[in-house]
């Protein structure tokens, strides 16, 4: 990329993510629910054969727009070597929350404990200010 291509390019949200120029696999996912009718796929953006969609769920046990985001980003991570670094790109808030859960310092639950260990010692200092004071 050179020029105008370049600074366009650079300027997208793919571009302010470091996507251009991330040494692993970009990847890009969506799920649909139309009608009752749930799908799912992926597309690796740097190897252009490797793209791949599913059927999601049975129609009778309902639908949503949770599953199929979450099944394109599971056929995204099967698409993928585990040794290979992977910028997966989608616009799924409900995704990103459940993705957050596992990655980190250990995931949602352990965060949730070191907050409250810190508001607890944070009112027993103040207790102890008050006491001395």
């Amino acid at each position: 990329m050179k020029g105008r291509e370049r600074d366009y390019l650079m300027g997208t949200q793919m571009g302010m993510l470091g996507g251009y120029g991330f040494q692993g696999q970009v990847t890009t996912g969506d799920g649909s629910d139309k009608q009752g009718k749930m799908g799912a796929a992926y597309d690796n953006l740097r190897r252009k054969k490797k793209k791949q969609q599913c059927k999601v769920g049975r129609e009778e046990e309902g639908s949503s727009s949770n599953r199929p985001e979450l099944a394109a980003f599971l056929l995204a991570l099967r698409g993928t070597l585990t040794e290979d670094w992977l910028l997966y790109l989608y616009g799924n808030q409900s995704l990103l929350k459940a993705v957050n859960k596992w990655i980190g310092g250990g995931g949602g639950q352990e965060r949730k404990k070191e907050k409250k260990t810190k508001r607890r010692k944070r009112k027993r200092a103040q207790k102890g200010k008050k006491r001395g004071t």
